[in-house]
Protein backbone atom coordinates (compact mmCIF):
# COMPACT_ATOMS: atom_id res chain seq x y z
CA UNK A 1 0.00 0.00 0.00
CA UNK A 2 1.44 2.91 -1.02
CA UNK A 3 1.33 6.08 1.07
CA UNK A 4 -1.10 8.92 -0.04
CA UNK A 5 0.20 11.73 1.30
CA UNK A 6 4.20 11.28 -0.21
CA UNK A 7 5.41 10.57 -3.26
CA UNK A 8 8.00 8.35 -3.63
CA UNK A 9 11.07 10.72 -4.06
CA UNK A 10 9.74 12.28 -1.13
CA UNK A 11 9.56 8.95 1.03
CA UNK A 12 13.28 8.29 -0.38
CA UNK A 13 14.21 12.20 0.83
CA UNK A 14 12.46 11.62 4.12
CA UNK A 15 14.26 8.16 4.49
CA UNK A 16 17.31 9.66 3.76
CA UNK A 17 17.29 12.64 6.03
CA UNK A 18 16.10 9.44 9.03
CA UNK A 19 19.29 7.76 7.50
CA UNK A 20 21.24 10.79 8.79
CA UNK A 21 19.87 11.62 12.02
CA UNK A 22 20.92 7.71 13.17
CA UNK A 23 19.13 7.81 16.16
CA UNK A 24 17.16 4.63 17.56
CA UNK A 25 14.19 7.03 16.86
CA UNK A 26 15.27 7.03 13.38
CA UNK A 27 15.94 3.68 13.35
CA UNK A 28 11.96 3.03 14.77
CA UNK A 29 10.21 5.49 12.03
CA UNK A 30 12.17 3.73 9.31
CA UNK A 31 11.24 0.03 10.45
CA UNK A 32 7.40 1.45 10.81
CA UNK A 33 7.74 2.78 7.81
CA UNK A 34 8.56 -1.03 6.83
CA UNK A 35 5.88 -2.58 8.87
CA UNK A 36 3.45 -0.39 7.10
CA UNK A 37 4.70 -1.54 3.22
CA UNK A 38 4.09 2.25 2.80
CA UNK A 39 6.48 2.90 -0.03
CA UNK A 40 6.86 1.78 -3.72
CA UNK A 41 9.43 -1.02 -4.50
CA UNK A 42 12.70 1.39 -4.73
CA UNK A 43 11.38 3.22 -1.22
CA UNK A 44 11.38 -0.12 0.46
CA UNK A 45 14.14 -1.64 -0.86
CA UNK A 46 15.86 1.43 0.18
CA UNK A 47 14.21 1.50 3.67
CA UNK A 48 15.40 -2.16 4.16
CA UNK A 49 18.80 -1.52 3.34
CA UNK A 50 19.09 1.26 5.63
CA UNK A 51 18.26 -0.61 8.26
CA UNK A 52 19.96 -4.37 7.84
CA UNK A 53 16.84 -6.03 6.57
CA UNK A 54 17.41 -8.16 3.68
CA UNK A 55 16.67 -7.48 0.30
CA UNK A 56 14.46 -9.12 -2.37
CA UNK A 57 17.40 -9.68 -5.00
CA UNK A 58 14.24 -9.71 -7.67
CA UNK A 59 12.86 -6.93 -6.53
CA UNK A 60 16.65 -4.75 -6.67
CA UNK A 61 16.98 -6.08 -10.20
CA UNK A 62 13.52 -4.94 -11.68
CA UNK A 63 13.91 -1.85 -9.89
CA UNK A 64 17.57 -0.83 -12.43
CA UNK A 65 15.21 -1.62 -14.95
CA UNK A 66 12.39 0.86 -14.16
CA UNK A 67 13.89 3.57 -12.51
CA UNK A 68 15.24 6.65 -14.61
CA UNK A 69 18.59 7.09 -15.25
CA UNK A 70 18.75 10.27 -13.90
CA UNK A 71 16.16 12.89 -11.89
CA UNK A 72 16.71 16.16 -10.43
CA UNK A 73 15.58 16.78 -6.97
CA UNK A 74 13.69 19.84 -6.19
CA UNK A 75 14.18 19.78 -2.69
CA UNK A 76 17.92 20.47 -3.33
CA UNK A 77 18.08 23.28 -6.22
CA UNK A 78 17.54 20.86 -8.45
CA UNK A 79 20.54 18.60 -7.91
CA UNK A 80 20.72 15.98 -10.77
CA UNK A 81 21.07 12.12 -9.39
CA UNK A 82 22.34 9.80 -11.50
CA UNK A 83 22.07 6.06 -11.79
CA UNK A 84 24.94 4.05 -11.45
CA UNK A 85 24.02 0.15 -12.11
CA UNK A 86 25.56 -2.67 -9.46
CA UNK A 87 28.59 -3.80 -10.44
CA UNK A 88 32.34 -3.80 -10.64
CA UNK A 89 33.93 -0.29 -12.00
CA UNK A 90 37.81 0.95 -13.12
Amino acid sequence: MKSKKTNSNQQRYILECLKTIDTPEALDLANKFIDRQAGDAASMTYARDMVGQPVDKEVTKDLFTRLPRAFRNQYEEQAEYVLIPPGQYK
